[in-house]
């Protein structure tokens, strides 16, 4: 008997706020999704439908799914006598593995922003909106097998990404300006990751940066809140430039931005740019699965074919 080609809808929808995280596994297989109130759901790209995944004990601010697909960690904020943390959950059925405390000891309260795995799966990075100097964000390494983080001060700066660029090194963007003033103002940093020492490779050419993440190939793919997102080596040139800021998804031979009139277009490594319509709501996470553009907007996702 033959089997019935699956309908791939224009929209999928689920109970996600503006507030929501979405995370794709690397095989492209499921993601998940975060709604209100700590509700949580998975996407089956078989079937291209959403189902309740789990329940966490609050909404998480990061969601960030392990190199093999298996494992996923997210971030909460403290609630009554739980402190920030990191946890980290079995994938299939949200059962937990290892909870990490990730309250900065020097101050009373943090959200870590963002997470990233290293590429053994044996450690995260987050950065935290705490104050470790002056009104900096920092750096977090979450040891999983330890059960351990280590707080790392970079510099004095208003914005911070950071992503690992093999298991023991990491790159650092800062920017120490809130608002393009002129030129842009940041700078490039790479972290060895055991030792806490920095190593400055100059001035990152970026306005605001947002998030920096490894790519498939081992490079790094850089968003800022103003600047062009950017494709960069692992020291930090650039390879090639796409969108003008805001939300960006990167594969390593193209640039999927959308600017803030919800407009998306596409920037092949040549240079050479497409116009792919524009976004049906303002979108939080972007994705790409099997040649189609997801965009995480409240109460669904939106479904874009790229050929």
């Amino acid at each position: 008997m033959a089997t019935k080609e699956v309908k791939v809808p224009k929209t999928i929808k689920l109970e996600s706020s503006f507030g929501s995280r979405m995370a794709v596994s690397p095989d492209g297989a499921f993601a998940l999704v975060s709604g209100q109130l700590g509700a949580m759901f998975r996407v089956d790209f078989s079937t291209w439908k959403a189902t309740p995944w789990t329940k966490l004990s609050s909404a998480p601010s990061a969601i960030e799914l392990s190199p093999d697909g298996g494992r996923v960690a997210v971030s909460l904020s403290s609630e009554g006598k739980s402190p920030e943390r990191v946890e980290v959950r079995d994938a299939s059925d949200g059962s937990l593995l290892v909870s990490i405390n990730a309250r900065d000891p020097s101050q009373a309260s943090s959200v870590i922003e963002t997470l990233t795995w290293s590429p053994d799966g044996a450690r995260l990075l987050g950065v935290s909106s705490s104050a470790v100097h002056k009104d900096s964000p920092h750096v977090v390494v979450f040891e999983l097998a330890k059960k351990q983080a280590r707080h790392l001060q970079v510099c004095a700066h208003h914005t911070l990404a950071a992503g690992f660029i093999d298991d023991r090194s990491a790159m650092v963007l800062s920017s120490r300006a809130v608002q393009p003033e002129g030129t842009p103002d940041t700078d490039l940093w790479l972290l060895d990751v055991d030792s806490g020492a920095l190593d400055r490779k100059g001035d990152g050419d970026m306005d605001v940066v947002r998030s920096v993440t490894r790519l498939p190939d081992g490079r790094m793919f850089a968003t800022a809140s103003y600047s062009p997102s950017r494709v960069i080596d692992q020291h930090g040139t650039v390879v090639f430039l796409g969108g003008n800021g805001g939300l960006a998804y990167s594969d390593g031979a193209t640039i999927i931005a959308m600017d803030g009139r919800k407009n998306l277009t596409l920037t092949r490594a040549d240079g050479a740019v497409i116009e792919l319509g524009k976004a049906a709501k303002a979108s939080t996470a972007m994705a790409v699965v099997a040649g189609r553009l997801l965009l995480l907007q409240e109460k669904q996702i939106q479904v874009l074919p790229l050929q």
